[in-house]
């Protein structure tokens, strides 16, 4: 009888050990499971040879449109109105459009996304436009070294 209740023992110990590897790594990823950029279009660093239409940002999970954003700034300066911001595929895509095309110069744009999960998820970075013969914008040099790729989430409000 002792030789069974050892044996018990020593298989719901080892259903232990099996139950708290696979917590250990299935957890993680559970908690790194927030909307990141992929890619952004104008990317981040690029000096156009033309106008740039639309901002968008390709997120690597679906996002909230409602308490997401896409602000548009001169690289230093004063905020650049933009239109209603769109999604597509699922909220996958988020852009915005500039209400007036936009001119040579160096521009910075600011984005937060709002998980499914309810947190939220931001970044920065900076593009120029050349001039009408290709001219480099003034503050070009600086487009390169601005911005972030995203992250620092904070919970925005609880999952509904």
């Amino acid at each position: 009888m002792t030789k069974t209740k050892n044996n018990f023992t020593v298989h719901m110990g080892w259903v232990a050990v099996v139950a708290a590897l696979a917590l250990s790594v299935l957890l993680p990823a559970t908690a790194v499971a927030h909307p990141a950029l992929l890619q952004s279009a104008p990317s981040a660093g690029l000096i156009s040879p033309r106008d740039v239409p639309e901002i968008q940002l390709s997120l690597s999970e679906s996002s909230v449109l409602q308490d997401s954003r896409i602000t548009l700034k001169k690289l230093g300066g004063a905020e650049v109105p933009v239109g209603e911001l769109h999604a597509v595929d699922g909220g996958k895509t988020i852009s915005v459009r500039p209400n007036q095309p936009l001119g040579e110069g160096t521009y910075e744009v600011h984005w937060t996304a709002l998980g499914d999960d309810g947190h939220t998820v931001s970044g920065e970075f900076a593009f120029g436009v050349a001039g009408k013969n290709g001219e480099v914008p003034d503050g070009a040099q600086a487009v390169t070294a601005f911005g972030s790729r995203g992250g620092g989430g904070t919970r925005a409000r609880p999952p509904a």
